[in-house]
């Protein structure tokens, strides 16, 4: 998620003020001690952030699971239990690193392939020990390209390979190119027959291998409103999703490829080579019928099952896979076990003649696995946006009593953390149904909140609400205090002693200062920004990261001057904290915290980029305690929070409450404070001296029979004292007969809003089925629509399925640079390296009121009162309804040119 603070930035060169000293201290020779702060991300937890990607290994003995937002493929057993983790954060297109991960299978070498849809690529691991194998693809429309979609919407990977000996075909959902591609892996980039793609032993280097697709079929058609027995829709597609390979052959041994064609609200059969066989399906609630599937499966058992992912109706179905007659349907919208929110993707069993599959309900951060009839036999995953955890934090600070305020951006919602790390509260829009936060537009709610700061002299929380483009004030607990607009995307915020409050207006390109006696705002003087991301303030002088031009400055008086580069330079710094004649930089881009000593050319480096404690992917918000003896890190590419002791002795470590539920009969526990959820999330960290209040509750056709560990007696409740780590059993026994599963629920929803967030789309949330640009009188281009810098425009024809607030933004596409693998702005000293695409996206948007219906929206070549320059941009629509919910963007380039 670097990449974002970079679109709207150029990078600049920047001079040092004084020559760059050599570094002073290194690592853990800087502070006492660096820990994580609140929950542990990922490592042997079962966290899940949306997992939207699931596969079994041969034999079946593992499931791989692909985790949307922790940048991971976490491998458990059958029964849920954490085997290892596959890949870390790409914050920069490195190989072996993921960014959303959009699909995930295997081949019966033991290779795990991972279809890294924000990088527009395949991975290829070893599945057993995670070691990175080979990678092809790169973003675009041509062979061997792709274009998956880099968030909610994610492409599927499915590999035929029938024996071990046989060599593995892959087949790609090219979900925003609609159509698939097919890939026989015998060959790598230099084109020689007979060239493994997976080496026998390791690579080095950037070694990407691009094998030419075997066959590719389709293109876009959307046949959702007419329905799509014409055969013209027959290679058409609309937006495919999940893929799937036939475990048997058909007469002419030839094994059938089942496609999600997500938009049309079918599945489509066809030939290895594309030929069209048959589909099943339309949009509607009845078996059979679909809204959005996203994964297909087929299993092993006689006779096989094909399963449907059917997301927007919460459930399963099952199809007779030589027939395609319907069998059976389970699930419901809710949040239990059980009850799938939305259904994003499967895994059947392929080579168990017990068959089955196992389900992913992304947005309540579960696995689920089941037989062929639909009977659960295991349920797992720790919500990632539960209690303590954090999913791309871009901001923190710390008020006066030591509490840790953190902008849990893709989470949108402020949480509050204790000194020691323990779980406090959460302020944001919380659904009614799934408890959980969600983008919204109200007082006190967020959309992707990108920095926050305290004035401690106040008790004040103040908090850059970037994706509302506003800035709000809090109290400590988060009462909404004031709210204020005029800015465009601000990441960062800071409050100097005075009350000052200075905001990082990045897609102004400035920094907006208010007077804390007249409440006046003003544009602070410095030199020229490009993407200011950072700011911090002291009593004397303002600090301020601006990004693209890969510096930090220094204003006080009246005058700005720029901090010596540190050795190695700054690649897109954002997080500033300053404290004690220091200045604390999140140098981003290089994944590493630095130290600034103020009046020298003294720079310490605190931590490299890692996954360990004291180490960081792509850090972004720093904060200092009110005595500057702690750094709070937000390690935003490993999901966490570091809190680095730089002097004195570091708070107790949390004390950590387990519950183990035993027994024959099923049942939840949950605790006060929040964070026992089990039998997933059974375990929490607590401030030591607290007391966890714990609660069990039996199932239908079960019954609570007690306690044990450190609780005791056969009463529902019991109060844990955590004066250190505690461990408690709660034993269910079956009771009498459970009721019979209630049949799926489609219809209208009540008990609030619905349930939503990150790479959650709600059943009732805006669905954009089609989005095209046409001329008005002006010839269209291969590449979209022309239109001139002056003229009449294009009309803009879009439909939706929920009525709310659409959003328009524009992105200039440019010829970039590759240097590092980052795409960065061409330069004379860049002339000669690799050519790559940047996206920036422009300045101001615009928003209007839409009702579901297709509409027709007249646009000319300017954005908020500017005319375009002539050039290749991409025009990017979203919608909003009035609960927070957001559709997924769709896209659509266009042409500028001069003139009429």
């Amino acid at each position: 998620m670097t990449r974002r603070l970079l679109i709207a930035a150029a990078v600049l060169a920047c001079a040092a003020v004084a020559a760059p000293s050599a570094l002073a201290c290194t690592g853990a020779a800087c502070y006492v001690q660096a820990a994580t702060l609140g929950e542990a991300p990922a490592t042997g937890s079962s966290v899940l952030r949306f997992p939207q990607a699931l596969a079994y290994s041969p034999g079946a003995g593992t499931i791989l699971v692909g985790d949307q937002f922790s940048a991971v493929v976490q491998r458990f057993d059958r029964t849920g239990a954490w085997l290892g983790d596959i890949g870390s954060f790409a914050d920069a297109r490195e190989t072996g690193r993921i960014g959303v991960v959009g699909g995930v299978a295997t081949d019966r070498a033991g290779h795990a392939y991972v279809l890294d849809s924000e990088n527009d690529r395949v991975q290829v691991f070893d599945a057993a020990s995670g070691r990175w194998l080979a990678a092809w693809g790169s973003t675009g429309t041509g062979a061997g390209q792709f274009r998956l979609g880099d968030n909610t919407g994610a492409g599927g990977i499915a590999i035929d390979q029938p024996t071990a000996a046989a060599i593995p075909v892959a087949y790609i959902a090219d979900q925003f190119n609609h159509r698939v591609q097919a890939f026989r892996l015998d060959q790598d980039a230099s084109g020689d027959p007979g060239h493994p793609v997976l080496p026998a032993g390791p690579r080095t280097g950037d070694v990407v291998a691009v094998p030419t697709p075997s066959a590719r079929w389709g293109s876009f058609g959307d046949c959702s409103a007419s329905g799509c027995s014409d055969p013209s829709f027959d290679l058409r597609l609309n937006h495919p999703q999940g893929i799937a390979v036939d475990t048997q052959p058909d007469a002419n041994g030839l094994r059938h490829v089942f496609v999600a064609d997500d938009d049309n609200h079918r599945v489509v059969e066809y030939l290895p080579d594309g030929t069209f066989v048959r589909q099943i399906g339309s949009f509607g609630t009845a078996p059979g019928q679909f809204r959005f599937p996203y994964d297909v499966g087929v299993d092993a058992r006689s006779p096989r099952q094909l399963y449907v992912a059917d997301n927007n109706n919460h459930r399963v179905q099952a199809f007779d896979a030589a027939t395609l007659a319907f069998q059976r349907a389970w699930g419901q919208f809710g949040t239990g076990i059980g009850d799938p929110a939305f259904t994003r993707a499967l895994a059947a069993v392929a080579d168990d003649p017990a068959g089955g599959v196992a389900v992913a309900d992304t947005a309540n951060n579960r696995v689920e696995t089941y037989d062929p009839g639909g009977v659960r036999t295991a349920a797992w995953g720790i919500a990632g946006r539960g209690p303590g955890y954090v999913t791309r934090p871009e901001g923190v600070a710390v008020d006066a009593g030591g509490t840790v305020h953190v902008a849990d951006t893709l989470d949108h919602r402020l949480e509050r953390l204790g000194a020691d790390g323990a779980y406090l509260g959460q302020t944001g829009y919380i659904s009614v149904n799934s408890g959980y936060a969600a983008p919204n537009t109200g007082a006190a709610q967020f959309d992707t909140p990108g920095g926050v700061a305290v004035d401690r002299a106040a008790g004040h929380v103040w908090v850059a609400d970037t994706g509302n483009d506003r800035v709000q004030e809090l109290g400590l607990d988060g009462t909404s205090l004031q709210t204020f607009t005029g800015f465009n995307g601000p990441r960062a915020i800071a409050v100097a002693p005075d009350g000052t409050v200075d905001v990082a207006d990045t897609g102004n390109a400035r920094i907006q200062r208010r007077d804390p006696a007249t409440g006046a705002w003003t544009t602070l003087a410095t030199p020229t920004l490009t993407g200011p991301s950072g700011v911090a303030a002291t009593a004397d002088a303002v600090y301020v990261a601006d990004t693209g031009a890969n510096r930090v400055l220094r204003v006080a008086g009246g005058t700005s001057t720029a901090l010596p580069a540190p050795p190695g330079g700054l690649t897109a710094p954002t997080g500033l904290a300053a404290a004690n004649g220091a200045v604390y930089v999140a140098d981003t881009g290089a994944s590493r915290v630095l130290r600034f000593v103020e009046g020298t050319s003294t720079w310490d480096v605190l931590g490299t980029e890692g996954t360990a404690d004291g180490s960081f992917i792509a850090p972004h918000g720093l904060a200092s305690d009110a005595a500057g003896a702690t750094l709070v890190v937000a390690d935003t590419g490993n999901d966490r929070l570091q809190r680095i002791t730089l002097t004195g002795a570091p708070p107790a470590p949390l004390a950590r409450l387990t519950v183990n539920p035993t027994g024959a009969g099923t049942g939840t526990v949950t605790s006060a404070p929040d964070g026992i959820s089990c039998p997933t999330d059974c375990r929490q960290g607590l401030s030591r001296g607290s007391t966890a209040h714990l609660q069990a509750t039996a199932a239908p056709g079960s019954a609570f029979a007690g306690w044990s560990g450190a609780c005791a007696g056969s009463a529902p409740t019991c109060d844990v004292p955590m004066g250190a780590d505690q461990a408690v059993g709660a034993a269910f026994v079956v009771s009498g007969p459970p009721p019979p599963p209630a049949p799926p629920t489609v219809g209208p929803l009540s008990g609030g809003p619905p349930a939503s967030g990150a790479g959650a789309r709600d059943r009732r949330a805006p669905r954009l089925r089609a989005l095209t640009l046409r001329p008005a009188r002006l010839r269209p281009a291969r590449s979209g629509a022309t239109l001139a810098t002056r003229g009449p425009g294009a009309i803009l024809r879009y439909t939706v399925s929920e009525g709310g607030t659409a959003t328009v933004t524009v992105e200039r596409v440019e010829v970039g640079a590759r240097v590092g693998g980052r795409c960065l702005a061409r330069t004379p000293a860049r002339r000669s390296a690799p050519r790559c695409t940047r996206h920036l996206r422009l300045r101001g948007s615009a928003r209007l009121r839409t009702a579901a219906g297709t509409h027709r929206l007249r646009f000319r070549a300017r954005l908020a009162g500017h005319a375009l320059r002539p050039g290749r941009y991409l025009l990017v629509l979203a919608v909003t309804d009035a609960a927070g919910n957001r559709s997924a963007p769709r896209r659509v380039a266009f042409l500028v040119t001069a003139g009429r």
